[in-house]
């Protein structure tokens, strides 16, 4: 147990914030995003459509594609 004190006189656990860090970065289950996207739907919430990187990519060349033709 590596506990120490801040600089405010705090105790502080870094086992217990790397534990903490290693859940916020692992990603969320299948059965978990159903069930939150479910229920999100049924309260009317919606979810904004993602883009994929590579649909982000394509469209950013057909616009700089298109602004050097304009260039000319």
């Amino acid at each position: 147990m590596r506990k120490a004190r801040s600089a405010r006189g705090e105790l502080v656990d870094f086992d217990l914030l790397a534990i903490k860090q290693q859940l916020a970065t692992s990603p969320v289950p299948v059965g978990v995003d159903d069930r939150r996207r479910f229920i999100d739907e049924k309260d009317g919430i919606r979810q904004k459509p993602t883009a994929s990187a590579l649909n982000l990519g394509a469209e950013a060349a057909e616009i700089s594609a298109k602004a050097k033709i304009k260039a000319k």
